[in-house]
């Protein structure tokens, strides 16, 4: 490895233009070849034309987004979920969708926006603002390695999206930005921040109703349906058997990390992840408050501290925790 001191580092100029980041590609990707782009672009089978089915909820979905409206006549709102974040150069975490924008919408995709535009006779039009799906179609399904379907696998696109979480309408991604400048003409808008950060520098903030406004819908998100009751106590049954299998695995557990390894799995079997970095904490580590390092060797002499929870598919984090004797017996 070589390292460059600040005055030998390249400077850009007339003849040596900087390079532009291109979007989907990492620093090591290599032009294509035109042989090879023209050869992947042939004999693919022709996509579905099926459309999804409308997503569990979608009626409950929809009945939040019309109060939404109910509170907010004439103005503009505006829910993004957030974008997907780096772990390692090419490689991202795992996504979790904001929990505004999918207590709306249900839908678990990176990047969307979801918009309330005010009518002229009163109410909203729902508009998801997504990515399009070109299918096969288009040389990024394979040099696209962020969004490619190649790559990570087909997105439903824009019919498809409509379809399935039953907004009013659903544009392209593409579309959002030219949309935003006629809302910040407007000037009624409020927009959830610290979720996008491109979307907190195109809307102006208007503090108090943009303060006013996640207030609001966390305050929403406080009244539970029947539907959410019983996912929360599925989560919370997900998360008992999560426990269980850490008793099973007590007799040869070496370290902590073998009790985190046998909570991960229930969650991810049971629901979309854990929903908070497990504590396995054995004998002095139980008296740091958010021990996370979990590397510690456990002694059959001690006893365990574990607090995890299975995080459901709709998003609905139980939370349990527990002293169990490493022995088996306290």
């Amino acid at each position: 490895m070589t390292f460059q001191t600040k005055d030998k580092t390249p400077r850009p100029s007339k003849k040596t233009p900087a390079k532009k980041k291109t979007a989907g590609k990492a620093s090591h990707d290599i032009a294509n070849p035109p042989a090879l782009l023209e050869f992947m672009m042939q004999g693919w089978k022709a996509s579905s034309r099926r459309m999804p089915s409308r997503v569990k909820g979608f009626e409950e979905f929809a009945a939040r987004r019309r109060q939404l409206s109910g509170l907010f006549k004439g103005e503009t709102l505006v829910i993004p979920t957030g974008h997907e974040k780096v772990r390692a150069n090419d490689t991202n975490f795992r996504f979790r969708p904001g929990t505004d924008f999918f207590f709306l919408t249900g839908n678990n995709e990176a990047d969307c926006v979801l918009v309330l535009k005010p009518k002229s006779r009163g109410g909203h039009t729902s508009i998801l603002f997504a990515e399009p799906n070109p299918g096969r179609s288009d040389p990024t399904f394979f040099t696209d390695r962020h969004k490619g379907e190649l790559w990570v696998g087909p997105r439903l696109g824009i019919e498809q999206s409509k379809e399935r979480y039953q907004v009013d309408r659903c544009q392209p991604l593409s579309e959002l930005k030219a949309f935003l400048k006629e809302v910040k003409a407007n000037g009624k808008h409020r927009l959830v921040r610290g979720v996008d950060p491109e979307l907190d520098k195109q809307l102006p903030r208007r503090k108090e109703q943009d303060t006013e406004f996640s207030a609001l819908l966390s305050e929403m998100r406080l009244i539970k349906s029947p539907r959410d009751l019983n996912t929360i106590k599925k989560a919370c049954a997900a998360t008992k058997r999560g426990f269980e299998d850490i008793i099973r695995s007590l007799k040869h557990a070496r370290t902590e990390r073998d009790i985190e390894a046998a909570f991960n799995a229930r969650a991810r079997i049971e629901g979309n992840d854990v929903g908070y970095n497990v504590i396995a904490a054995g004998g002095a580590n139980a008296c740091i408050l958010h021990w996370n390092d979990n590397d510690a060797r456990l002694n059959k002499k001690e006893l365990l501290l574990v607090d995890a929870g299975v995080e459901s598919e709709e998003l609905y984090t139980a939370d349990i925790t527990r002293t169990l004797p490493m022995s088996g017996k306290f």
